[in-house]
């Protein structure tokens, strides 16, 4: 399941030839992520992704990501990435943020009941 996230994300296309740049996050998975980045990657690039969770533990993901997708839009490239080599603590973590938001938006859509007199 992937979720609407907006985190910013600094990002290193390897090997590191070029300085660190940054995106932000448009969704996430425990598997991924769909980044807004400002340049151009071929499918297949591999990336170093360095990024904090917004929950309670302000968790720090870092992690190997591999270029799936990319689409140019009007503020950049969204581009899909699928994460590699990520811990499977890492994941566990993911996992759990994911399932918690969603969690948290069908408890906030329930429709609040009605006490009759």
């Amino acid at each position: 399941m992937r979720i609407d996230l907006c985190a910013q994300v600094e990002y290193e296309v390897l090997p590191m030839q070029m300085p660190p740049s940054q995106g932000e996050t448009k969704n996430i998975s425990a598997g991924g992520l769909c980044l807004l980045a400002n340049e151009e990657m071929p499918t297949g690039t591999i990336l170093h992704l360095k990024f904090y969770l917004p929950d309670k533990d302000k968790t720090y993901v870092e992690s190997l990501g591999r270029v799936v997708w990319q689409e140019k839009v009007d503020e950049g490239y969204f581009t899909g990435i699928e994460f590699k080599n990520i811990s499977s603590h890492l994941e566990l973590k993911l996992s759990m943020f994911v399932l918690n938001f969603l969690k948290e938006i069908k408890e906030r859509s329930k429709p609040t009941e009605k006490i009759s007199p």
